[in-house]
């Protein structure tokens, strides 16, 4: 998504609403992606957009405290986002939740995807769940739990909800040193 060739004037983002259609646009002034970001693992995959104007909190958009620690497993996250509601299907234009995923440990995440050519590092962390997902252009949306940023939708399988293989999330408390450093 965030190739040499981007530049922040092509982003917008959205806020204070549940329907994409609605709500308030704020420009992109800059883009900062993780310096040791690899296509090839998606290993530190995280970028910081900073916006061109503050954005106003209010009750239906506020700031989220970012994770001290990675959540630990059995966790329940919850994720939103507007990306596909099913591998190749249609996008929603309501908010969508996600909040029965099941952190797993990287040990049994690792057993799962490393043999399919995976990496799962220190700066990932899985969750999955039989009956939910995140999906395509979920990524970089906010899995969350009691008011914390946890991790960012990075990726999983290509079917979006699979029953075995688990979605992968960037790790904020592993990368939150980087992010803090970006915000200040």
């Amino acid at each position: 998504m965030f190739g040499s060739e981007s530049r922040p004037s092509i982003f917008k983002v959205r806020y204070s609403t549940l329907d994409n259609t609605k709500g308030f646009d704020l420009a992109v002034s800059k883009i900062s992606r993780h310096p040791n970001y690899s296509s090839a693992t998606v290993d530190y995959d995280l970028a910081i957009l900073t916006l061109e104007a503050p954005f106003t909190p209010s009750n239906t958009a506020a700031v989220i405290a970012l994770a001290e620690k990675t959540p630990s497993e059995g966790t329940l996250i919850t994720v939103t986002g507007w990306g596909r509601l099913a591998a190749g299907g249609a996008y929603p234009t309501k908010l969508q939740k996600a909040d029965t995923l099941k952190v797993m440990s990287r040990a049994e995440c690792a057993s799962i995807w490393v043999p399919l050519g995976a990496s799962i590092t220190e700066q990932m962390f899985c969750a999955i769940s039989k009956t939910q997902s995140s999906c395509n252009a979920d990524s970089g949306g906010p899995a969350t739990h009691n008011g914390l940023l946890l991790g960012a939708v990075s990726w999983g399988s290509s079917s979006c909800l699979h029953a075995t293989h688990p979605n992968v999330y960037a790790d904020v408390a592993s990368l939150r040193e980087w992010i803090v450093d970006q915000i200040l």
